[in-house]
């Protein structure tokens, strides 16, 4: 076979296998893409429902009140605007989903137009002073269809939280397929250039240095043997004939050379003869020497014409030269053409690697969303926690005791001070009032922490949005921080998870100086690692539970740092898990998502700190510890800085 034949069949699998891979990857990501899109959406339909069941809630309370005080105008407009803009987003999610979601919201806005229909109902009866078929239509129809409504609505999510763990399922098992894709080509690419290799190597490179060999041993006087086989390619063949051809014409040279000097040696003895003839034979001298004299211009002439013939064998011999450094260019051009498909396969090489890159930096912005909506859902369920105490507070006001006491005082305003001081209720109606007063300024403290708590929980959703937002190469705003003050704010939006009568919660908050650091990213990280602690300790009930966080001072100066630990007593970390609790989408609890803890990670790396985990096994709890620079340096400042 041709070696310009053979080196390009040794290229035509590589490009086979490069070829496939430009195929598989694009359909691959494709797949992700469509899959995160899914994701979203399934995401963004379990707000909505969550959203409605609040709204549901929250207008229950506002009806209740209203009957409770048994007056129409205690449903405020603000009321009234909620049930509108539930009624508006029920038509606008029913034109947005597929067909199964389609007939869940279809379900729940049938549903929730009766509810409403009850309500009116309601309110009719109350204007008509007919307390008592109101007080049946709000717990009796009114009721059960709420009832309906929200176990309705806790089944779509259930159903929304199986479709997005399935769609996780098949986007792992999709990307594990795809690295197995990509190990099998690029290890069998890597095989078969091996192969190909070795093959070139053996049918071309052995052959020429068996020739060199066989060179060297004709050139050092070993012209014994035969040559070496020159393989299965035709331009070695070709060489080592040539070889093989200037080796015999040599050969045949050198035999002749060895006979002219055998003669050239039989004469000198000869003439040897003669000069002891000479010296025996005086007589025969003048002969002798004549015969002589002829006899060596005889063997003069021969040694020229012998001469002659040498030169034409050199002449011979300097055109097998030529032939053999024309066949060294030859193999020389070959080279620069094989080169030149090295180059070419690089290149094509260096652009799938470009593709690769483009597909990872996409993974990466799926990523990052995925990170957004696991951190505003951990605050909108301390948001949620806190409006149904809210509602509780207020529906739990003591305001018909109130009533009670304004009605009797209304009854005796001709004459309030005899009534005050001779009536016996009357002289235990302003010891009332007070203690009823004191009641209701606990009730409005409790009911303003709550609403505190909760604006503070809205504000850290605008901070997250803002910092997600901005996350592509914009500032990022470093300020001092008390540390104490910010693990405090931490807690208060995780008091009412945390108001548990088994949880005890130590803090050892020992850190006067302030540090700077992001202060937003550093609660998003605080809020997942107490959240993360209290869902651990809520899986072995029935213990006696104690959530530490401590804060300690490391070094002084400049270079000093600070660790903020979080503990808990909850079912602890596996040993084989504790490498791998940072990585994306793991997870070890039910339910999980296996973001917020690498989410956690990737915050601290960019404020030039490190997040670690420690644990004694499964049962014994946990603790993570966040360490920090006292303030940023080095590569961390620069991006502090901004562009």
């Amino acid at each position: 076979m041709d070696i310009r034949h053979r080196t390009l069949l040794s290229f035509a699998p590589l490009l086979t296998v490069a070829v496939a891979l430009a195929v598989f990857l694009p359909l691959v990501n494709a797949t992700l893409s469509r899959i995160s899109a899914q994701q979203l959406s399934l995401l963004g339909d379990l707000v909505d429902l969550q959203d409605m069941e609040l709204a549901v809630i929250t207008q229950r309370e506002a009806v209740g009140q209203a009957l409770r005080g048994f007056d129409v105008s205690l449903y405020t407009s603000d009321d009234a605007s909620r049930r509108d803009q539930t009624l508006v987003h029920f038509n606008r999610a029913r034109g947005e989903l597929g067909s199964q979601q389609e007939q869940l919201w279809q379900h729940l806005g049938a549903v929730y137009a009766e509810l409403d229909a009850q309500h009116a109902a309601i309110f009719d009866a109350m204007q008509e002073g007919d307390a008592a078929r109101a007080t049946s239509v709000f717990y009796g129809e009114a009721q059960e269809l709420t009832f309906v409504l929200l176990s309705s609505a806790r089944a779509g999510q259930a159903q929304h939280k199986e479709a997005l763990s399935e769609l996780e399922a098949r986007e792992r098992t999709l990307k594990q397929r795809a690295l197995i894709g990509l190990a099998v080509g690029v290890g069998g690419s890597i095989l078969l250039a091996l192969t190909f290799g070795w093959l070139l190597s053996r049918e071309i490179v052995r052959p020429i240095e068996r020739l060199a060999a066989d060179a060297a041993r004709y050139a050092s006087g070993d012209v014994s043997g035969e040559l070496s086989p020159a393989g299965k390619i035709k331009q070695i063949k070709h060489l080592r004939d040539a070889f093989q051809h200037l080796l015999g014409v040599t050969l045949a040279r050198q035999d002749r050379l060895q006979q002219a000097y055998a003669d050239v040696s039989d004469r000198a003895a000869r003439e040897q003869q003669l000069r002891e003839t000479v010296q025996v034979l005086n007589e025969d001298l003048e002969r002798a020497k004549g015969e002589l004299e002829r006899r060596v211009a005889e063997r003069t002439a021969e040694l020229l014409v012998a001469n002659d013939r040498l030169q034409v064998e050199l002449a011979e011999r300097g055109r097998a030269e030529a032939a053999l450094k024309a066949s060294e260019e030859q193999l020389r051009q070959l080279n620069e053409a094989l080169e030149q498909r090295v180059v070419e396969r690089t290149a094509e090489l260096a652009a799938a690697q470009r593709q690769v890159l483009d597909t990872a930096r996409r993974a990466g912005m799926a990523e990052i969303a995925t990170n957004v909506v696991h951190n505003i859902g951990n605050v909108l369920n301390t948001v949620n926690v806190s409006a149904k105490l809210i509602a509780e507070e207020l529906g739990g006001l003591k305001l018909e005791k109130l009533e009670r006491a304004a009605q009797l005082l209304a009854s005796h305003r001709e004459d309030p001070g005899r009534f005050l001081t001779e009536d016996e209720r009357g002289r235990h109606l302003i010891a009332y009032l007070e203690a009823l007063s004191a009641a209701l300024e606990g009730d409005r403290r409790r009911i303003l922490r709550y609403v505190d708590q909760l604006g503070k929980s809205v504000d850290h959703i605008k901070d997250i949005v803002r910092t997600q937002q901005t996350y592509a190469g914009t500032t990022t705003v470093v300020e001092p921080v008390q540390l104490s003050e910010l693990v405090e704010d931490a807690l208060r939006m995780n008091d009412a998870a945390l108001s548990r009568p088994h949880l005890k919660v130590v803090r050892e908050l020992a850190c006067p100086r302030p540090v700077y650091v992001d202060k937003h990213k550093l609660l998003q990280i605080l809020m997942n690692l107490i959240s993360n602690a209290k869902l651990a300790m809520d899986e072995l009930p029935g213990r006696e539970h104690e959530l530490t966080l401590r804060i300690e001072a490391r070094g002084a100066g400049r270079d000093g740092a600070v660790r903020i630990c979080v503990q808990d007593t909850g079912v602890g970390i596996a040993k084989e898990h504790l490498t791998r609790i940072f990585s994306h989408g793991f997870t070890t609890r039910r339910g999980g998502h296996g973001f917020g803890l690498h989410s956690c990670a990737l915050a601290a790396e960019e404020m030039s700190g490190v997040l670690s985990v420690e644990s004694d096994g499964v049962g014994r709890g946990a603790t993570f510890t966040l360490e920090l620079p006292v303030r940023l340096g080095g590569a961390a400042a620069g991006r502090a800085a901004g562009p």
